[in-house]
């Protein structure tokens, strides 16, 4: 029964940025569509802070085939360690964050998930095509772990927010992520 077990990804990658300056690209929400263009908004609830039980949210930039997102942060360790949960297209994921600093005055950020789906059928999906989905996964995995070192680099380097990326946190009135949209991606 191990072709029906969950997905593992790691991934490792390296930069400039100080884990305390990675850590603050996390929590700048608001600056995340700098760097993932599908994205449309970011913010924290509450209150814009990294921490348990807080909830990271996405709307994906219109046009995109993206549905939005809510990450629930399950633990939050400044500046080490991130863990959250999502949930989108009858699957879940749990994804582990882990910063350290190298001795080369570089940051290692290891990125580690496990993907889940809800349905049997979905299970039997994976399994028959493990190695694409797990390669697909692993793709966009690097891709948002990337951009998050890139804008920890960009904020280092004292690069102002771009005006047309900020945005307010919006109200109550959002419309509810889309986690059933058949076929639609999720936003980042």
């Amino acid at each position: 029964m191990a072709l029906l077990a969950p997905l593992q990804i790691v991934e490792t990658l390296t930069t400039t940025a100080t884990p305390e300056q990675v850590w603050a690209a996390l929590q700048a929400a608001p600056r995340w569509p700098e760097v993932l263009s599908n994205l449309g908004q970011a913010w924290i609830d509450p209150a814009g802070e990294l921490v348990e039980d807080a909830v990271i949210r996405t709307k994906a930039a219109p046009g995109q085939p993206y549905v939005d997102m809510d990450y629930y942060v399950l633990l939050a360790e400044p500046p080490t360690r991130l863990v959250f949960a999502s949930r989108a297209n009858k699957f879940r994921a749990i994804v582990d964050y882990r910063l350290r600093p190298l001795d080369d005055d570089r940051t290692e950020l290891a990125v580690s998930a496990e993907i889940l789906s809800e349905t049997m059928l979905g299970r039997l999906g994976l399994a028959t095509r493990r190695k694409a989905h797990t390669k697909g996964a692993a793709f966009s995995m690097r891709r948002r772990a990337q951009a998050m070192l890139d804008l920890a680099e960009d904020m280092a380097s004292g690069k102002p927010a771009a005006a047309a990326s900020i945005h307010e946190t919006p109200g109550s009135d959002m419309e509810e992520p889309a986690a059933e949209a058949g076929g639609a991606r999720t936003a980042d």
